[in-house]
């Protein structure tokens, strides 16, 4: 039966417009390469079988998707095999190919690096001979490569007008060709096998930069200073103001600067916003001292007993302000209250705690 089959193969560009339409299809057994000439002439068109190819599939089983990619592979190295034998200069408009897989298509249309490394290099050996404008789909029941991969009857195949002829769509022009866009179908990432987009994220420990100053400097007069020169800076900053134009030195007012909102507010006599942290404990001046107030004044324990003189909690300002008071105090002995007044000295020695 094989022996009586003839296959015309002869290509001549002498009086005709050559076109070559190339067709892939696999299966789990099989993948096959299908490649068309398209000879147009002032006597007519015509489509024939021009090449074929087909391999057996890897002992190693694979997804369907990644046997068409191995297809789409054997079929660009067969084009380039047919180019170089017809030596015709066939333009790359004229060279088209389709596939029944919308898988491997939308492979095509997205960046190598977005997919796995077997798909990825392949895509990108691909595309190197038919970019992806050049790829279409076409329905298994009108891909003549699916012959090959499923198999047809040898008394068949001599009368098998689509493994001789191609589909009909190819003996019309191009705007006649059934165009379907594969991203038109939803189709479940896990089957794409696309690489999962890396997530980037840094992390820093942010200081504030005061606490930064008190943790490195020891001293309560050298904090103030740099305070005050901070805040010149930032005036001249504000009023762009030269800054190599003004005195070097700080004033006694720009080191009096230096203090909260809340004792500024109580120095000019306002009062404090409810949402100052010490609103609730009625604080007031004593000698530029911020001190508590409340209804404890109405007691008859001592002043400083009443009012106690408030400190930043949990604030490494504290305890330099006890030290230098430690230090005018002339070092006096553990445990006594940093107080220069005298009269209010209370010394613990160590019978206090037995």
């Amino acid at each position: 039966m094989l022996k009586t089959i003839q296959i015309p193969r002869c290509v001549s560009e002498t009086k005709a417009k050559i076109s070559l339409y190339c067709f892939s299809d696999a299966s789990e057994e099989a993948y096959a390469a299908l490649i068309y000439c398209k000879q147009k002439s002032a006597d007519g068109t015509s489509v024939k079988l021009l090449v074929s190819k087909t391999k057996v599939a890897p002992l190693k089983q694979i997804s369907i998707p990644r046997l068409e990619l191995l297809d789409a592979t054997l079929l660009v190295s067969l084009l380039q095999a047919v180019l170089t034998g017809l030596e015709m200069s066939i333009q790359a408009s004229e060279i088209h190919a389709w596939i029944d897989s919308k898988i491997v298509l939308l492979w095509f249309t997205s960046h190598p690096r977005r997919c796995k490394t077997f798909i990825a290099n392949r895509t990108s050996k691909i595309l190197e001979s038919l970019p992806s404008n050049s790829w279409h789909y076409v329905p298994s029941k009108e891909n003549p490569a699916d012959i090959a991969t499923c198999g047809i009857n040898p008394q068949n195949l001599g009368s098998c007008r689509l493994w001789w002829q191609g589909p009909n769509f190819l003996h019309q022009d191009f705007n006649y060709w059934p165009l379907e866009d594969p991203a038109s179908e939803r189709i479940p990432e896990e089957l794409l096998e696309q690489r999962s987009d890396p997530i980037f994220s840094n992390s820093c420990t942010i200081n504030p930069t005061l606490q930064d100053i008190f943790e490195k400097h020891s001293s309560l007069a050298k904090i103030i200073r740099i305070l005050a020169y901070c805040r010149r800076f930032v005036i001249r900053c504000k009023l762009g103001t030269n800054l190599a134009s003004e005195a070097t030195y700080l004033s006694l007012s720009e080191i009096a600067e230096i203090k909260p909102h809340e004792l500024n507010s109580l120095q000019d006599g306002r009062t404090l916003s409810p949402g100052s942290k010490i609103f609730s404990l009625n604080p007031f001046l004593d000698n530029d001292i911020l001190r508590a107030g409340g209804r404890i004044k109405r007691s008859n324990l001592p002043f400083k007993s009443k009012h106690q003189i408030l400190l930043p909690g949990n604030h490494k300002n504290g305890a330099m302000i006890i030290q230098e008071a430690h230090i005018v105090n002339l070092h006096a002995r553990p445990l006594v209250p940093p107080d220069k007044d005298i009269e209010s000295l209370h010394v613990f020695t160590p019978s206090h705690f037995y």
